[in-house]
């Protein structure tokens, strides 16, 4: 199954990547800043269970890339 990162997925073209693989079957890793307060995203969520990962990712903040990067290393 192919595999989609995407930065900025809770709104606007970030989000609308992440609904057109989501919906084609694609494994998606949604990143936002604040995923806590991305209602549509975890709406989407729900709606493609495991196939929709979401994490929080501040692509200003040096230290969050890494940590992130760090955790998909073993991928």
């Amino acid at each position: 199954m192919p595999t989609v990162f995407v930065t900025g997925a809770n709104r606007g073209l970030g989000f609308e990547h992440v609904k057109q693989y989501a919906h084609k079957g694609w494994k998606v890793i949604a990143c936002a800043r604040n995923p806590e307060k991305a209602d549509q995203l975890l709406d989407l969520q729900n709606t493609y269970g495991k196939n929709l990962i979401i994490e929080k990712l501040d692509v200003t903040n040096h230290d969050s890339i890494d940590s992130l990067a760090n955790s998909y290393q073993d991928m």
